[in-house]
């Protein structure tokens, strides 16, 4: 039986592994710790094909051959994710009898099958409980997003080097017919050497490649797109991924006033809600009566030329392209609009990517089913805040709190009842904390809640405003939960973070041995002798 260190160090092997191979192994190897299988495999599902992907199948075992001829057999079962088809079932038909089947869903959406053929004593609902202690499903949905982002940015990448071929011969014709090309156009329309459309595309794919830094890349991609277009200003309007704000990366000539301001205006805030809802580059020099802009807001610009360009990508809008010509009108050149398309391609791919990025580090953090800390990130705060602590002399609070009665819950209503019960308790900590509190999930059915420059009195009476607003929660199943909890103050119960822990744990268990459902504290505890 896996201990709670290994089932913790396997969670966090499985989220911050990025390829799918490698939490594939990973997930093979949470398999035999419980089961005894002649063969496992991993088989993803394509969203953009509704289909399992014929590119990440992994196939773990010494039947592993036998189990990939057989796959293509049960394919059509495999491909349903009706509801009645997403738990864990034994599937006909095959030859490595018995085979087991779980669906893995995230989100509401398809993400993998995992096949565990050959053993004999694992029946489909110990398969499905021991992979729910695991995100599985979220490390296998995220390493497919990378993997298909990676796809996209080797795709962009050699679009730009056959780009950058094209511009290459474009100059070498220019110069043999003794031509000063201006990007098909007159000298007063969009103008664009050849080495600068060259220098351009190599430094965006250059920061693009080589930074994490979303803000970095960004304000480099608007800077090099405005001065090499002689713009009055290029702006990157991004908003931020689950969240109605957004940030505004900004170039502006030296003799053109910045314009960020006029996007915290509620007219700046309606226009950047309408530019997400454009899928394609629209000119505002072609502007009708039709327009779904404010005109009155565009006029604060006071351009004579203007472009959006939404950056899309697998058809979703995450940001626009804002270029504006406050000196001349433009018409903006086939040639020249396909380079800034390309551009805002590579822009796309940064954002995504940072995205991404962020994503994996907030994962890495983040309990995945109650949406609060982990325990790993709630170790990491409570070392550092108890160093804060002590060295201000500042008091420092811990709060634990325990489900009363999980196992019972589980075993009458089912793992699902048992998990909305663990979300209940996540949420009802989560919307009782100060933005300097932290809560966390530290295993099971118990939580922390780490209370800075807070003393015994503050954490208790906010303690027992969570036990009563967990013991109001209505879940299905129970209806109702309740939750025990113990409660401790630095200096006054230890010397040092274990000791907080320690002395938490004592007034929680004391909690559970009074009768559950109370608060107890750890100076309401006899003294050691």
């Amino acid at each position: 039986m896996q201990s709670a260190l290994d089932i913790n160090t396997l969670r966090l092997e499985l989220l911050k592994s990025l390829e799918p191979e490698t939490v594939s192994q990973t997930l093979g190897a949470i398999v035999n710790s419980f089961a005894n299988p002649q063969a496992i495999a991993i088989l993803l599902w394509d969203p953009d094909f509704e289909c399992m992907s014929e590119k990440h199948q992994y196939f773990l075992g010494s039947k592993a051959d036998d189990l990939r001829a057989e796959v293509n057999a049960v394919m059509d079962s495999l491909c349903r994710f009706d509801d009645d088809e997403r738990a864990a079932c034994e599937l006909p038909g095959s030859q490595l009898r018995p085979l087991t089947c779980h669906k893995l869903v995230h989100d509401g959406e398809p993400v993998a099958v995992v096949l565990v053929a050959g053993d004999k004593e694992l029946t489909p609902a110990k398969l499905e409980n021991h992979l729910d202690e695991y995100p599985v499903a979220v490390a296998l949905a995220n390493c497919f997003e990378v993997a298909e982002l990676k796809r996209e940015v080797e795709r962009l990448r050699e679009q730009y080097e056959q780009l950058e071929q094209d511009l290459q011969e474009e100059r070498r014709i220019a110069v043999a017919n003794g031509v000063a090309t201006t990007g098909g156009g007159s000298p007063a329309k969009f103008r664009l050497e050849q080495s600068d459309k060259e220098k351009l595309v190599y430094e965006i794919s250059n920061a693009v490649r080589s930074s994490l830094d979303v803000q970095e890349v960004l304000q480099t991609a608007v800077s090099k797109i405005g001065e090499t277009f002689k713009l009055s200003r290029c702006l990157v309007i991004w908003p931020m991924p689950e969240s109605d704000e957004f940030t505004v990366y900004e170039y502006h000539a030296e003799n053109v006033v910045s314009v960020i301001d006029l996007f915290k205006t509620p007219a700046g805030e309606t226009f950047v809600r309408r530019a997400n809802e454009k899928t394609a580059p629209h000119d505002f020099c072609d502007e009708s009566d039709q327009t779904p802009f404010d005109v009155q807001f565009l006029r604060e610009f006071a351009f004579l030329s203007g472009m959006l360009v939404p950056l899309i990508y697998q058809d979703r809008n995450i940001g626009s392209l804002f270029l504006q010509d406050c000196d001349m009108p433009r018409e903006w050149s086939i040639d020249n609009t396909a380079l800034i398309g390309s551009l805002a391609d590579l822009v796309t791919v940064a954002i995504e990517h940072a995205n991404m990025h962020e994503e994996k580090k907030r994962q890495a953090v983040t309990d995945g089913l109650t949406g609060i800390a982990n325990r790993r990130h709630f170790n990491e705060t409570l070392e550092k805040e108890f160093v804060r602590a002590k060295r201000y002399g500042n008091e420092l609070s811990l709060v634990l709190v325990d489900m009363d009665y999980l196992k019972k819950v589980n075993d009458t209503y089912g793992h699902p009842a048992g998990d909305a019960a663990i979300r209940a308790i996540g949420s009802a900590l989560s919307s009782s904390c100060r933005s300097v509190d932290l809560a966390a999930r530290y295993g099971g059915e118990e939580f922390c809640l780490l209370l800075p420059d807070t003393g015994m009195s503050d954490a208790m009476n906010l303690a027992e405003r969570v036990r009563r607003k967990i013991e109001q929660t209505h879940v299905e199943g129970p209806t109702t939960i309740t939750a025990s909890i113990g409660v401790a103050t630095f200096p006054s119960h230890c010397t040092e973070p274990g000791g907080l822990l320690e002395a938490a744990d004592q007034a929680l268990y004391a909690a559970k041995q009074g009768g559950r459902n109370r608060v107890v504290t750890a100076e309401s505890l006899p003294a050691k002798q």
